[in-house]
């Protein structure tokens, strides 16, 4: 699942929330070569990490990475305000 496709079940205003985040969450994978991910859950076919970032004006929020065991290949699921 997407985070394009998560979004789709949000409401309006979370919705507004997390595409705010959106550009923060893009830098944090891009840029963050230092800090693990939290792995918040684990079976036989796919892992999901979890990153902690804080933006440009002092919110914190979380990115969610999905690895899919099987093919290697990841996929950004989510990004939410803590």
């Amino acid at each position: 699942k997407s985070l394009w496709d998560h979004l789709v079940t949000k409401g309006m205003r979370d919705k507004a929330r997390r595409v705010k985040l959106f550009a923060c969450a893009i830098e944090l994978i891009r840029e963050n070569k230092a800090i693990k991910p939290e792995k918040v859950f684990e079976s036989k076919r796919e892992e999901i990490y979890r990153f902690a970032g804080i933006s440009a004006d002092e919110r914190k929020f979380a990115v969610q990475i999905r690895h899919d065991v099987k093919t290697g290949n990841r996929y950004f699921t989510s990004v939410f305000p803590e």
